[in-house]
């Protein structure tokens, strides 16, 4: 915003001209960030489903602990692999898998707030402009 000039007295005075070109330019790159930020948030919950997806077909072990449970009890991992992929390695990579997620989402969130204070701006400027 433009630089708030204060009277005798210490209280601020609101400037002629509420923002300045380098706020507008501001704000017109936020509006092009913002434009893009659906796009990002979007194919990045498609690969990490996608990532989720090909780890329980191509490499169950890593992400489902049904199938780490059964193999135990089926005798059919050897010790060396017991004891390097436990039974909590599967519900680490999920709680991986939900964190990230739970970040894009939160990402989400951020940018539809964005996105409401651009048209609240927006207005604001609508309303001074003759």
């Amino acid at each position: 915003m433009a630089k708030q000039k204060s009277t005798s007295q210490g209280v601020p005075t609101v400037p002629k001209d509420p923002l300045a070109e380098i706020d507008l330019a501001f704000l017109q790159m936020r509006r092009r960030f913002l434009r893009f930020s659906k796009i990002g948030g979007v194919s990045s919950l498609a690969f990490l489903s996608a990532l989720f997806l090909w780890l329980l077909f191509k490499g169950p072990n890593l992400i489902n602990p049904f199938h780490v449970q059964r193999q135990i009890a089926a005798d059919a991992l050897t010790p060396s692999a017991l004891k390097t992929m436990a039974v909590l390695t599967p519900l680490m990579v999920a709680v991986s898998f939900f964190l990230s997620a739970a970040i894009i989402l939160f990402g989400f969130s951020a940018f539809a707030n964005e996105r409401r204070y651009q048209k609240i701006i927006d207005s604001l400027l609508a309303k001074k402009q003759p």
